[in-house]
C-alpha cells in the first residue's frame, strides 16, 4: 500500500514539474521538443 501512495504523489507531483520544466529550458525549446516528437511517431 506504501508504493501505491508514492505512485499517486508522483502522478500529482508531475504536472507541477512539467511547468517548471518549461519556465527553466524555455517555452520555445519545449515546443521543439514536443513536434520532434509528434514528427518521429508519424
Amino acid at each position: 500500500m506504501k508504493r501505491l501512495s508514492i505512485l499517486k504523489k508522483m502522478i500529482y507531483a508531475f504536472p507541477f514539474l512539467t511547468t517548471l520544466y518549461v519556465a527553466l529550458l524555455g517555452h520555445d525549446k519545449w515546443l521543439s521538443v514536443v513536434t520532434e516528437t509528434c514528427k518521429r511517431t508519424d
